[in-house]
């Protein structure tokens, strides 16, 4: 690996009995899609389990851009490094939601244009002949 790719990626790969400490041998073998023997000796520190292993069980996609780092996927949610949980259905939403607020924003603006509109004592009386 050169120094300018190694350079670019700080991520520290989280160590393996970090990785594995809470993770059944049968959940291991599941996310890497090794067999149950391989995840039974990576679980016991028998065997290094390669880096790339490490990253999919820590699931932090800081591994994959430097940006994402504390952020989490577990069982189907997007979890930031405050605990804020988010579904892809509610991603999916955000589209939609800005042209809501985009849209409330534009009447809120209409509405306080006519507030600053003048009175109808304030108008002179001719606009009043030509409007009816």
């Amino acid at each position: 690996m050169s120094f300018a790719v190694r350079e670019l990626n700080k991520y520290q790969i989280p160590s393996q009995e970090s990785v594995t400490y809470g993770i059944t041998a049968e959940e291991i073998a599941m996310t890497c899609e090794v067999s149950f023997q391989t995840a039974c000796r990576w679980k016991s520190g028998q065997t290094t389990m390669p880096p790339t292993a490490r990253m999919l069980l820590c699931a932090d996609l800081g591994c994959i851009d430097h940006a994402w780092t504390g952020w989490h996927i577990r069982k189907g949610l997007l979890i930031s490094p405050e605990g804020w949980e988010i579904s892809v259905n509610m991603i999916m939403g955000v589209p939609l939601m800005r042209q809501q607020i985009a849209a409330y924003q534009a009447e809120e603006r209409k509405l306080k244009d006519m507030a600053a509109q003048p009175e109808a004592d304030v108008w002179p009386e001719w606009v009043f002949e030509q409007s009816a």
